[in-house]
């Protein structure tokens, strides 16, 4: 199923607003959370059937657009909590593609090869450039060698 544009849904409709409150739950960490299906990185979704044809519909944009109106082209809805299934409207904000990595950076979440939640010390960054500044050097010598 393909993304759509939400642009043609009324999100005054007491039908979306049931079924946000049907498939959530509130969590001990005052998060609104998302228990109905998932997509990809954990992000609540649910299937909006518009034209015959059924769409994907990322379920923080809809809480948002329900509680808060439009998202204006090009901005992002994100989370102040980083809890990819959270609805709850006081947690999520706009904001651009920018702002949700630097965001991303500066609360230590960039996954950067490494397991989801990773954060890297000081230390291990300076190890990994020694690394590789030793593996470019070997390889520098490998080719003189030749």
């Amino acid at each position: 199923m393909k993304a759509i544009s939400t642009d043609y849904i009324n999100f005054g409709d007491e039908r979306i607003k049931k079924r946000l409150a049907a498939k959530s739950r509130k969590a001990e960490i005052e998060c609104l959370l998302w228990t109905g299906s998932k997509a990809r990185g954990g992000y609540g979704q649910f299937i909006i059937w518009y034209n015959k044809k059924s769409y994907n519909v990322r379920v923080h944009r809809v809480a948002y657009k329900v509680h808060a109106g439009d998202i204006p082209e090009g901005l992002c809805v994100l989370h102040r909590c980083d809890t990819p299934d959270c609805i709850e409207p006081t947690h999520l904000f706009l904001g651009t593609q920018q702002d949700n990595i630097r965001d991303m950076f500066s609360k230590g979440r960039f996954k950067g090869g490494q397991k989801k939640g990773y954060k890297a010390t000081a230390e291990h960054c300076r190890k990994i450039g020694e690394a590789n500044r030793r593996r470019g050097k070997e390889r520098l010598t490998r080719k003189l060698d030749k």
